[in-house]
């Protein structure tokens, strides 16, 4: 199949009302295929959830307290509010995962279809050499808590052979806890076959085994205590 590259932006932004939106903007490498694509997910305090995807390339822009992202239905400026965090969280003969959490708590300023909307917000970046079907993961707990202070932000990595549980307050480590989560709203669920992959089609997802199209993705907005919190749990079949 040739190599592997996965490097993707997540975005999001939470008003004090519980109004989210979050976009990814990603560049994937398989093998012979080169190709970008983005996504944005929104929802009101209230109401359903909105997505859209497209095989396009989004505009990401980094000073030493700034990002702005442009060219998706979500634009805008996350402004840093405490320091970043650079992890490899597995490297082996097959690759490395190294997740870089530019800003863990970040004021952000951005529009949503031209719809201004301002809260605390997260920017992180994945960068996978090892491909999906190949990591030794059964599954994988991730989110953060949006605080003026006290921001925290997770990963959880569990399978048979593997193990590694990271937490972070305010850009620094701290001891891996459980959270209370309360309000839980789902802002996506499924198969990632249909949900995050389904914007690359037949023939990309052609080229990846089956199984991989079969692992389930459940993103939550949530209350953890008093402030509002992004968690995912992904589970590899």
């Amino acid at each position: 199949m040739g190599g592997f590259l996965l490097s993707k932006w997540y975005f999001d932004v939470v008003t004090e009302d519980g109004a989210v939106a979050i976009a990814y903007a990603a560049r994937l490498e398989l093998g012979p295929i080169r190709l970008d694509y983005a996504s944005v997910l929104a929802r009101d305090a209230t109401g359903p959830t909105r997505e859209s995807s497209a095989l396009s390339a989004a505009r990401v822009t980094e000073s030493a307290d700034e990002i702005t992202l442009d060219g998706l239905a979500l634009a805008g400026t996350w402004t840093r509010r405490c320091p970043a965090i650079d992890e490899t969280l597995l490297a082996d003969c097959d690759g490395h995962v190294r997740w870089r959490c530019h800003m863990p708590s970040a004021d952000a300023r951005v529009t949503l279809d031209a719809t201004p909307l301002a809260g605390l917000g997260y920017v992180e970046h994945l960068e996978l050499t090892i491909p999906p079907w190949r990591l030794p993961l059964e599954t994988l707990r991730w989110g953060h808590v949006l605080a003026p202070r006290g921001a925290r932000v997770w990963i959880d990595w569990q399978s048979r052979s593997f193990s590694r549980s990271l937490e972070y307050c305010d850009g620094v480590a701290a001891p891996f806890s459980e959270r209370v989560f309360s309000n839980e709203t789902v802002l996506r669920s499924g198969r990632i076959g249909s949900t995050a992959l389904g914007v690359l089609g037949r023939e990309v997802l052609s080229r990846v085994p089956g199984s991989t199209l079969l692992i389930d993705e459940t993103k939550w907005r949530a209350l953890v205590d008093g402030h509002w919190a992004i968690h995912e749990t992904v589970s590899w079949p």
